[in-house]
This record gives C-alpha cells, sequence and structure tokens, in this order.
C-alpha cells in the first residue's frame, strides 16, 4: 500500500469572504467564486443614509480670562505666549521646557486667576453673566468591582 501525502488544499480561504483556487483547479472553481459584483448595492447604500449616532457627547468649551488684556481666550496658554511675552509671569513660564508639569501647573495657575478675578469682580457683584468653573462634574456613576 502506498501512502500519498497532500501538499496543499485545493482551496484556500483568503479575505472578504471570498474563496481563492489553486492553479490545479482553477478550470473548476470559476463558476463557483462569489464576485463581489453580485453583492447588493441596496445593503451598502441603506447603511450610508442612516443617520450616526455619537458614542460622546459634544464638549462645549467655556472661554478662560486673561487678566493681563481683561478679554475672554479659548486657548489661554497660546495666547499668553503669543500676547503677553514682555510680562515678568509669562517669561518665567517660558523659561521653562514646553511640556514639563511645573510649566503646565504655572499657566494653570495664572488662568485660575484670571478666571477669579471675572467671578469676583464682573459675576458675583454685578450678576452678569456666567460664573467660570474650574471643572465640570457630569452626573454620572461609575462603580468599580475588584
Amino acid at each position: 500500500m502506498q501512502t500519498e501525502k497532500k501538499t496543499s488544499s485545493p482551496i484556500i480561504p483568503a479575505s472578504d469572504n471570498i474563496l481563492v483556487c489553486s492553479e490545479k483547479l482553477a478550470d473548476d472553481c470559476n463558476n463557483e467564486l462569489p464576485l463581489k459584483e453580485n453583492i447588493a448595492p441596496e445593503t451598502s447604500s441603506s447603511i450610508k443614509n442612516q443617520p450616526r449616532k455619537r458614542k460622546w457627547k459634544k464638549v462645549v468649551r467655556i472661554p478662560d480670562f486673561c487678566f493681563f488684556c481683561e478679554s475672554d481666550v479659548l486657548n489661554f496658554a497660546r495666547h499668553i505666549t503669543n500676547s503677553h511675552r514682555s510680562e515678568i509671569e509669562v517669561q518665567k513660564i517660558l523659561s521653562l521646557p514646553s511640556k514639563s508639569l511645573t510649566r503646565r501647573n504655572l499657566i494653570a495657575s495664572v488662568r485660575k486667576r484670571g478666571n477669579h478675578i471675572k467671578n469676583v469682580d464682573n459675576v458675583l457683584s454685578l450678576s452678569n453673566g456666567h460664573i467660570l468653573l474650574i471643572k465640570i462634574i457630569q452626573n454620572t456613576f461609575r462603580v468599580n468591582i475588584a
């Protein structure tokens, strides 16, 4: 008795659910292969027309108050580095490396001081405008099970 070893399988599965035939059986498999053209166009177009649901809520940024020029600014760090280079506090901040923790803390302290000045002067005394918060906490509860 002779035993024959199979070296390779004639049909090899490939990506996109399309079967690829070996060269030996190519003539036999040509009629059996599913083509991408045979896929119904309704399925792909109906998916595109459906509105997408967002996994997150859109964040509304509240502008920070710059106490140097007394204006509201969205990007506070860029504003003080470009507009207030001559101020002593900003020069101390610019002397530190760009992503250092102390530089970030100094920028945050200057930003918080400006927001505090706006809250005390404009909002609380004149009852005009909105209080600038340091952090907005949403009403969500997370439970971690150890």
